[in-house]
């Protein structure tokens, strides 16, 4: 069942310009919401979700910040105060790279497993890998951090074969 997503706003000093609201579909950003922006910086942008969704509000026009990125959830987004902004963009920030880097090496592991077991790892196959899925996070869920947990070491070292 979609449920709606409002993001309502104020940019300071965005007088003239194209604000979208976009996330991504598959390995393409994709424009969900967008409007013209003249004179006085407010905004709404809306889209229906079902889950917790990454987005992005990208400016076209004479901000300084050109994207922010952000989780989307249902209901209206309308924080202005310019700290606490900050803050949730920092933190969104930091979840999409660690996300990014759980899907880099739990993919580069499957691609070791596939190359031991004979099969052949070209540029072909790689085209179609995208290290940003989010299908698998569970935003809500209950997190057990073991900080005597030993990490092993990353290692992203992939053999691709070109093709002739």
């Amino acid at each position: 069942m979609n449920k709606k997503l409002v993001v309502k706003g104020h940019i300071k000093g965005l007088k003239k310009g194209t604000l979208y609201l976009q996330k991504m579909n598959d390995t393409a950003l994709v424009s969900i919401d967008s409007m013209s922006v003249y004179g006085d910086g407010n905004f709404t942008l809306t889209d229906n979700v079902d889950s917790p969704v990454m987005y992005y509000l990208t400016f076209d026009g004479n901000a300084t910040d050109k994207r922010i990125l952000f989780f989307g959830n249902q209901g209206t987004i309308s924080e202005n105060i310019r700290d606490e902004q900050r803050k949730i963009i920092k933190y969104n920030q930091l979840v999409a790279n660690m996300t990014i880097l759980h899907n880099v090496e739990a993919m580069t592991g499957v691609l070791k497993q596939l190359q031991n077991e004979g099969h052949l790892i070209d540029e072909e196959i790689l085209a179609g890998l995208a290290p940003y899925r989010t299908e698998h996070i569970n935003r809500y869920g209950d997190y057990i951090l073991n900080l005597e947990q030993k990490i092993r070491p990353l290692n992203y070292k992939v053999k691709i074969e070109k093709k002739a």
